[in-house]
């Protein structure tokens, strides 16, 4: 079904969001007509990218612990 076998959805995560991030996510829904999941999950992907990114390309080495915040506005 698949041809490659890591984009099987088999990973199971929940997540908690306050009421900004739930009327955004309540706002694509009603934009687009997709599922809540899909959003959540395609949008996710992206900022994920968008950090890996921005920490590999950073020239020191990341702390062990830094605000995502950080790394998105830098």
């Amino acid at each position: 079904m698949y041809a490659d076998p890591k984009l099987i959805k088999k990973h199971r995560q929940s997540m908690n969001l306050d009421d900004y991030h739930q009327d955004g996510l309540e706002r694509l829904h009603r934009a687009t007509g997709l599922g809540h999941a899909v959003i959540a999950r395609e949008v996710f992907g992206m900022g994920l990218e968008q950090v890996i990114h921005r920490l590999e390309s950073a020239q020191a080495p990341a702390p062990k612990r830094v605000a995502l915040s950080e790394l998105l506005s830098a």
